[in-house]
């Protein structure tokens, strides 16, 4: 099972600011495709969630 902290603080705080208000998740997706392995490893677990 994936989840847990990010290890790249910096992502981290930006994601915590970008999901806020209209237009959140794309938002979310557009920062989290800068970092590819993270990326890849919120679409492994989202499909585990599904």
């Amino acid at each position: 099972m994936l989840g847990g902290p990010l290890d790249d603080q910096d992502l981290a705080r930006f994601l915590g600011v970008v999901i806020q208000g209209p237009g959140a998740f794309r938002r979310f997706k557009d920062t989290l495709a800068t970092s590819p392995a993270q990326q890849s490893r919120y679409w492994l677990f989202s499909m585990e969630r599904q």
